[in-house]
């Protein structure tokens, strides 16, 4: 359990599936819990734009798969490759901050199962408008729902 508790301070992420037994079938829904404003004390910084994916603009980061021969890296979410300047620094095997020139316009992403009890949306709904008021007044909010199929709506 440590394990869990050292990545969750080095990362800022908590992973359901590290408390589950692995022995036994069980029917909780997986998940992750991503703090991005997390207090990381060894948080490495980078000084510049992350390189992005020329398709989707998906993040490199270090689930990503890079081919050091041909200095290409594997897109996540769009599986494009997608070739790295000669003067890009490999990042470290954990979650690193960086550090813009331009300001960003906060975006917050609501990602929300519709497979709920009617009890537990009215609950759901009552949070999410709480939170509305903890938003920047720039914020762009955006809304995913899924359930047997995905849908988004950007605001």
């Amino acid at each position: 359990m440590d394990d869990v508790r050292l990545f969750e301070e080095i990362n800022g992420l908590r992973n359901s599936w590290n408390v589950l037994p692995c022995d036994i079938e069980v029917g909780v829904p997986i998940g992750a819990l991503y703090t991005p404003c997390a207090k990381i004390s060894s948080l490495p910084v980078v000084e510049g734009e992350p390189i992005t994916c020329k398709i989707c603009a998906g993040i490199l980061n270090h689930y990503s798969v890079i081919d050091y021969d041909f200095r290409t890296w594997k897109c996540l979410f769009c599986e494009s490759k997608n070739i790295f300047a000669n003067n890009h620094v490999f990042m470290p095997k954990q979650t690193v901050e960086y550090i813009q020139k331009q300001p960003l316009i906060p975006t917050f992403i609501y990602l929300i199962d519709t497979c709920l009890h009617p009890t537990d949306f009215a609950s759901l709904k009552d949070s999410i408008l709480q939170s509305f008021d903890l938003l920047p007044q720039n914020s762009i909010v955006g809304f995913v729902t899924y359930s047997s199929s995905v849908r988004s709506l950007l605001s």
